[in-house]
């Protein structure tokens, strides 16, 4: 999630982690040998939700991949376990 300086922020933001996965991808275009139009995000766990959030805001994200038992970004706040429909993804 960024430079803490060591101190810990208990927080855990879906808006924080799809800016890192856009932050990525900053970098990733500033690198000569990476090609700008196949830049793709993997989210494993919890980050499956908040790559495939970064994917939908950011159009520079052309793929995205997850392994993830449920999408922890739409269950952010939710108290129950009941299951519901995540909205579907811009195709790419």
């Amino acid at each position: 999630m960024g430079e803490s300086g060591g101190k810990p922020r208990h927080v855990s933001s879906p808006d924080i982690f799809a800016e890192n996965f856009s932050a990525g991808v900053d970098f990733l275009g500033t690198v000569p040998f990476v090609d700008r139009e196949k830049i793709g995000a993997i989210g494993i766990c919890g980050s499956g939700g908040f790559a495939l959030s970064a994917a939908q805001v950011d159009v520079r994200i052309k793929a995205a991949a997850t392994a993830s038992m449920y999408d922890i970004t739409a269950s952010a706040g939710e108290t129950s376990s009941s299951v519901r429909e995540i909205p579907a993804m811009r195709r790419f």
